[in-house]
């Protein structure tokens, strides 16, 4: 008789369960309401993700690492391709460990373009900055060393990324 009664408490527990998840449904849809598309659900979860991945746009400022630019036959070459799908102005700066600075020089870039600034003060440690407003992925840049080989001709020596 025991086992009997177990069963049928097992069998109302596991109804009542039922009757309130169905409750919890139906009030969370509402009785009229149409079953939800599940492509705008992957859709709106889809948009939750990437909105995470990339990050909004905001200002940047990249550097280059300092390099040893003491030379009177050198120049130093900071330079900046847009790989984003917008025209971004960039303002470039070429800085010594004196203080000496080169720029800031703004220059407006199309996507798939490149600009750069130059200076022949090779007379200390130097490094590249750049600043512009989008993400960092938005362009790639890089500071270079080139020995003037003269008539405007130029050879490089050390060209270091823009981090």
């Amino acid at each position: 008789m025991q086992r009997i009664t177990w069963q049928w408490f097992r069998l109302a527990g596991v109804g009542v369960l039922g009757l309130i998840l169905l409750a919890e449904v139906v009030s969370a849809r509402g009785v009229a309401a149409p079953p939800a598309n599940p492509l705008d659900t992957i859709l709106a979860k889809l948009d939750q993700i990437v909105a995470v991945l990339i990050p909004p746009a905001g200002p940047v400022k990249l550097f280059s690492a300092q390099m040893n630019t003491a030379s009177s036959d050198r120049q130093l070459r900071c330079s900046v391709v847009n790989v984003s799908a917008q025209t971004l102005e960039v303002t470039f700066e070429i800085r010594s460990s004196f203080g000496t600075v080169e720029g800031p020089t703004v220059r407006t870039i199309d996507p798939g373009e490149a600009s750069d600034i130059a200076t022949q003060d090779t007379s200390s440690f130097s490094r590249c900055e750049v600043s512009f407003t989008g993400n960092k992925d938005d362009v790639r840049g890089h500071f270079v060393n080139e020995v003037l080989l003269g008539g405007g001709d130029t050879e490089m020596v050390l060209s270091l990324p823009l981090n």
